[in-house]
């Protein structure tokens, strides 16, 4: 692992010399959790991380009867995930160091999961101050593009060790983020202002909360459930939020979530029972990251990435009380037909 280099990855690197780690690339070795991805059985983990790590402490035969040789590992995006397994694999000396910390960033950056908050603080540490290197994200595979990505990359290869010295080292934007969600965890954990009705027959878990909440303290209050319906009560009706969360995008083996599905159906049928004349149901397509479905302006909602909190608190108020909801959802979400998401259907964002 001594003599690898970090290239941005475009579609004149050569197979024969380079290993897809994290992300997705057909025709290339890949060591990644992405859908269809080529990983070996003996180096599959959750995490892209994982992986590398899984990869470090193997014997340099056992790694080579698994990926074979090569000199160059790409990627073509970047996440904290992404970050943390290309560190792993570029410099395993200082990632061993600090590997638990490392995988628990990594879960915090890919799944929204809470680790501590020396997690937090590094995984925002890493997804900081990315102004500078925009648009860095491949396809399309432009000059502009790969140069940002791979300055970005290599900017954060050289701060990387400080920051798993020292990842409270945290202002601005950052800070103001760590404060939030450190707050909204806290609140989670003392059960104020929050209640969960679990529906483990369906994977969901229902949320009712009375203020705004973060995907960290969402993703904590559902537990081991993966679908996620957040109900933000108000005197004029409640508002509505649901989402797959990542893991059942990303091929992870510890656990198992049901396959989502498509709910455009669901979003018509809501409509039809809707009493209200502003706003409307709307569903994201299943094969974004974290697809939702909620009632508001169909025109303002986005794709949000695991790291984006639900933005119920611009919606408008619907008229359908939560057990029609409850129901509508359980049904839809027992009789769509499962999708199962593809890497190559990824927005480039």
């Amino acid at each position: 692992m001594t003599n690898l280099r970090f290239e941005s990855f475009h579609p004149g690197l050569d197979p024969a010399t380079t290993v897809m780690i994290d992300g997705h690339a057909p025709g290339f070795r890949m060591i990644s959790h992405w859908p269809d991805n080529a990983t070996p059985a003996a180096l599959r983990h959750d995490l892209t991380t994982g992986s590398a790590f899984l990869y470090g402490e193997m014997s340099n035969s056992a790694r080579r009867d698994l990926i074979g040789d090569f000199s160059v590992i790409t990627n073509n995006h970047y996440d904290t995930d992404g970050v943390l397994s290309l560190f792993t694999m570029l410099r395993p000396a200082v990632a061993f160091r600090y590997k638990d910390l490392i995988l628990r960033t990594a879960r915090a950056g890919d799944f929204a999961v809470w680790g501590g908050s020396d997690a937090l603080a590094l995984e925002l540490g890493i997804m900081s101050d990315l102004g500078p290197f925009l648009p860095f994200t491949t396809p399309p595979y432009d000059d502009e593009r790969l140069g940002n990505l791979s300055a970005l990359y290599v900017r954060t290869f050289d701060r990387l060790a400080a920051l798993l010295e020292d990842p409270f080292a945290l202002d601005g934007d950052s800070k103001q983020r760590f404060d939030l969600v450190q707050a909204d965890i806290d609140r989670v954990e003392a059960g104020k202002g929050i209640s969960l009705t679990q529906y483990p027959e369906d994977d969901l878990a229902v949320i009712e909360s009375d203020r705004a909440i973060t995907t960290f303290g969402l993703r904590l209050a559902a537990g081991n459930l993966f679908r996620i319906l957040l109900v933000n009560p108000s005197e004029r009706g409640n508002r509505y939020r649901f989402c797959f969360r990542g893991e059942s995008w990303w091929d992870v083996v510890s656990v198992k979530p049901k396959p989502r599905v498509t709910l455009v159906g669901l979003a018509e049928r809501l409509n039809q029972l809707e009493a209200a004349e502003q706003g409307t149901w709307w569903a994201a397509p299943p094969d974004w990251t974290v697809p939702e479905l909620g009632f508001g302006d169909p025109v303002t909602f986005r794709h949000q990435a695991v790291r984006f909190d639900p933005q119920t608190t611009s919606d408008p108020p619907s008229s359908l009380h939560l057990d029609v909801v409850v129901e509508e959802l359980r049904n839809a979400l027992r009789n769509t037909k499962a999708y199962r998401p593809a890497a190559v259907s990824i927005p480039a964002t």
